[in-house]
């Protein structure tokens, strides 16, 4: 996987991130531990706060990390520093979601569409970063959720990123998978959740009962046309 220049867009970082963020998507070099860890937090903070951004940082994630699993693979101690920083760069920005959502939901609902672009492109290959999915689980969890679950484009990311990964998550971690599908039927029996989420809703619990593959005739209900 490679990047353009245009879509890194160097220029936009912080002056003195830019030449340790080219350095890590070119060899990681000597970019020290400390570099990498700054490195991972520039990343996924624009990832949320640049809107539209969060593919190219998802992409810059990978490319970073599997340049450091390449370059750690036979090291007795490695040190997994930018993996790690971006988790946890990932799990303090939820943690404190509610404080981001108020900020802006635009910023709420980019992040977790950088979760889920992440975790779909760490999933194929990346090593070290599995681990994502805890916090994508926990941010779907919240979706299902008052108020997330009162506003329209909330709900249509919940849904959105269940037909994209959520076969993938189920495969990855079955338990949770349960547990946030409860919460979408919880909601869906909710007296307050409005008809149109329950309609959404519906197709999710639909999807995933049918091995997250809908049948010809409930895709034409859904799409009106096949589900592939």
């Amino acid at each position: 996987m490679s990047l353009s220049q245009e879509e890194v867009d160097i220029e936009r970082y912080v002056a003195e991130a830019r030449p340790y963020i080219l350095e890590a998507l070119q060899s990681l070099g000597n970019v020290s531990n400390t570099c990498l860890k700054s490195v991972a937090e520039v990343i996924v903070n624009r990832a949320w706060e640049d809107i539209g951004y969060y593919r190219t940082a998802a992409a810059m994630c990978q490319i970073i990390a599997q340049k450091e699993y390449e370059q750690q693979v036979h090291d007795v101690i490695p040190t997994h520093t930018f993996r790690r920083s971006v988790m946890e760069t990932c799990a303090d920005i939820f943690k404190n979601h509610t404080e981001l959502r108020e900020h802006g939901i635009n910023y709420w609902i980019e992040f977790i569409r950088f979760l889920s672009e992440i975790y779909s492109q760490i999933r194929s290959g990346t090593r070290g970063l599995r681990g994502i999915y805890d916090i994508l689980f926990g941010a779907l969890d919240v979706l299902t959720k008052p108020p997330c679950i009162a506003a329209f484009d909330e709900v249509e990311l919940l849904c959105s990123v269940l037909r994209d990964v959520g076969h993938s998550l189920e495969v990855d971690s079955l338990d949770q998978m349960n547990n946030l599908i409860a919460s979408l039927r919880d909601a869906f029996l909710e007296p307050q959740t409005e008809e149109w989420a329950r309609g959404m809703l519906l197709e999710i619990l639909e999807l995933r009962a049918s091995g997250w593959k809908l049948s010809p005739s409930v895709a034409e209900y859904y799409y009106g046309g096949s589900e592939s």
